[in-house]
């Protein structure tokens, strides 16, 4: 089964799942920050900005880890063959990652109390 990504791509695809994958994960913060648990030590000291903001961290790490294994899975070749073949899961797994990064750092820009070193960290 050769599921390779062809050079000439749907780039109007690509963006929107960038933008979707952004706005999803601040779907997700929202959603977190709204209906997630807090513990009485975390509200007390003020950092339940942070500990939101690492949650869905975790979620992007989560789904991206476990979409590379999918991919080593379906594509052993491709860590030999790296930069030669584009392969279609492996496109898709990047655009989730940019739509993340994006989000993050929307999310270091609008939040004051968010380290602004945390900017720096991708």
């Amino acid at each position: 089964m050769e599921m390779t990504y062809t050079v000439q791509s749907n780039y109007i695809f690509d963006v929107f799942i960038v933008l979707a994958t952004t706005l999803l994960f601040m779907l997700l913060n929202f959603a977190l920050s709204s209906y997630g648990p807090v513990s009485s030590h975390v509200a007390s000291t003020g950092k339940h900005l942070r500990w939101f903001n690492i949650m869905t961290s975790w979620v992007n790490s989560f789904v991206i880890g476990i979409g590379a294994v999918y991919c080593f899975y379906l594509f052993p070749d491709m860590s030999e063959f790296t930069f030669t073949k584009h392969h279609a899961v492996a496109h898709f797994i990047t655009c989730v990652c940019l739509g993340y990064l994006i989000y993050d750092t929307i999310e270091c820009f609008r939040k004051p109390k968010i380290d602004r070193a945390m900017l720096f960290h991708h």
